[in-house]
């Protein structure tokens, strides 16, 4: 005898493939955060030495530990959101572009008003925001 039950057939939905361009900024954006953030999380542990480099060639007021351990902690927790916003476009999750946009738009606002910092940096973050921004009705 043979079983005549049906089994329920299951919706797959369907996936979004990713498009070429979006996955060239994942990697350029993989590469520039995560690079950055490794290299951040190095200085954290050399922080004192950033001190003395910092009172020893800047004229001004002499900074402490505490406010250069704190600034690179700051930008590292930065540059690590926006890797992982990265991480989750990846995944086309919308998500993912919220936790992007946040420390970016930080980052360059920051960059913006400092006299000291050159505009390609800015232009390269702002390039990638907007970029991001163009797919963003790709992401679930």
């Amino acid at each position: 005898m043979t079983n005549n039950t049906a089994l329920p057939e299951t919706v797959e939905k369907p996936v979004r493939k990713r498009p070429f361009i979006l996955t060239a900024l994942c990697l350029v954006s993989f590469v520039f955060f995560g690079l950055i953030s490794l290299l951040l999380l190095i200085s954290l542990l050399y922080s004192g030495s950033f001190r003395n480099l910092i009172n020893t060639y800047v004229t001004g007021d002499p900074v402490s530990f505490v406010g250069v351990f704190f600034v690179l902690l700051l930008m590292f927790l930065l540059t690590a959101a926006a890797f992982t916003g990265t991480l989750l476009m990846w995944r086309m999750n919308r998500k993912g572009y919220y936790i992007f946009v946040i420390p970016v738009l930080t980052i360059c606002c920051y960059q913006l008003f400092r006299n000291e910092i050159p505009v390609l940096s800015t232009a390269i973050l702002f390039f990638l925001l907007v970029s991001f921004s163009i797919f963003y009705r790709h992401y679930r």
